[in-house]
Order: C-alpha cells, then sequence, then structure tokens
C-alpha cells in the first residue's frame, strides 16, 4: 500500500517521494527498488523536460532579439535610404546645396560621409565652371568692344586715307598746273629769247 501511494504521487511528476524497502530482501524489495529506478529515471526525464524547456525559452527569446535586430536594422536601412532619396531628388532638380544630414547608424556613416563629400566636389566643379563661363563672358566681352574700338579707328584710318588721297590728287593737280604754267613760262621765255636775239 506504501509503494502504491508513492507510486501515484510519481506519476503525478512528484519525484521528490523516498522510496522506503529497497534494501528487503524479498519482493516488496524488488519492487521497492524498481519504484526507486522509475523514481531516478522519471526525475532525470522531468530534469530533462525542463531543461528542454528553458533551452527552448532562450531560443525563442534570441529569436525574439534576432527579429527585433533585424527590424530595427531594416527600419535603420529604410531611414537611410529614403533620406538618401530626398537629397538625389534636390539634387537633381539642381539644388547644390543637398546633404545628408541626418542622423545615422555608425555603419550607414560612411555611405553619409561619401555622399556629402561627393555633393561638395560637385559644388565646387560647378562653382569652377561658372566662375570660367563669367571669366569667358568678361573676356567675350572685352573682345567686342576692342572690336569695336579696331572697327572705329579702321574707319577713321580710312576717312583720313580718303582725305588724304583727296588732298594728294588736289596737290598734283596743282602740281600739274605749276608745271603747265612753268612749261609756258618757258615757252615764252624762249620765244622772247628768240626776239631779243
Amino acid at each position: 500500500n506504501e509503494l502504491t501511494k508513492i507510486m501515484a504521487r510519481m506519476a503525478s511528476h512528484d519525484y521528490e517521494v523516498k522510496v522506503p524497502h529497497a534494501k528487503r530482501q524479498d519482493e516488496v524489495g524488488a519492487i521497492a527498488r524498481a519504484v526507486e529506478v522509475f523514481k531516478t529515471n522519471g526525475a532525470e526525464r522531468s530534469r530533462l523536460q525542463a531543461e528542454a524547456k528553458d533551452f527552448q525559452a532562450e531560443l525563442d527569446n534570441r529569436l525574439k532579439a534576432m527579429q527585433a535586430d533585424h527590424l530595427a536594422v531594416s527600419q535603420e536601412q529604410k531611414r537611410v535610404v529614403e533620406a538618401m532619396a530626398r537629397q538625389l531628388s534636390r539634387l537633381a532638380d539642381g539644388d547644390l546645396c543637398a546633404r545628408l544630414d541626418d542622423k545615422v547608424a555608425q555603419e550607414y556613416q560612411p555611405l553619409k560621409d561619401d555622399f556629402n563629400r561627393a555633393v561638395s566636389q560637385l559644388e565646387k566643379t560647378m562653382q569652377s565652371m561658372s566662375d570660367l563661363v563669367a571669366n569667358l563672358r568678361s573676356g567675350v566681352g572685352e573682345i567686342r568692344v576692342a572690336s569695336s574700338d579696331l572697327s572705329g579707328r579702321t574707319e577713321t584710318q580710312a576717312a583720313t586715307v580718303e582725305q588724304t588721297a583727296v588732298q594728294l590728287n588736289q596737290i598734283t593737280a596743282a602740281v600739274h598746273a605749276s608745271a603747265r604754267g612753268a612749261e609756258e613760262t618757258s615757252q615764252a621765255t624762249d620765244s622772247a629769247t628768240a626776239e631779243a636775239r
């Protein structure tokens, strides 16, 4: 009866009971020793089940933590991509002041730095090109003014040359007239000399 009660408790997973009569050498002792083996095996099984339950709980916790970490990484990645998309859109619209100023996780910091450095370099290049175009426009303006001045001087010189040509023609005509007069005078002198002789 005592062993029956103990086995009933063991059937309810109570393995803390003490099995009596295990030292007896009769059938009761054999049953008690068998019950002791059941108790040991049941306790071991119960311990293994508890360990398995603890292990499963730890595994579940780790899995939940990994899922939470994965979700956090995904959200951070999405946030960084959306921030970069906004800045790239500004850049596409010609805004060279676009910079990725949002705070990002450490693993995305090199990406942020590279993006900002690339946009800064692009801004400097575009500023240099703008300065170069401004200098070219200024040079073209100066060339236009110089060309206009040269054209004006050329016209003035052409007018002066034309006036000089007219005056030379007048001088040439006067010289011809003087030469004719001198020739006529010479002829008259020759005639007077002949008459005087």
